[in-house]
């Protein structure tokens, strides 16, 4: 199958960075915005319980407009 390298390389890139934010919000160890400064800015930003519920309400909406659309 062919695809397109645009979606593709829009997809990785902000898979890529949305994930990053991800774990900084969960991870004390991790240091996003390296070499610039070794401050997590956004570490403990959101409540880790409140992390995890929007990450599978976002999930469970991607799974409808996904089945929707196809």
């Amino acid at each position: 199958p062919t695809w397109a390298w645009r979606p593709a390389l829009t997809g990785g890139v902000l898979g890529g960075l949305g994930q990053t934010l991800l774990d900084a919000v969960m991870h004390a160890d991790l240091q996003p915005l390296l070499p610039f400064t070794e401050v997590n800015p956004v570490l403990r930003a959101v409540d880790l319980g409140t992390l995890h519920l929007a990450c599978v309400v976002v999930g469970i909406m991607g799974g409808i407009l996904w089945a929707w659309r196809h």
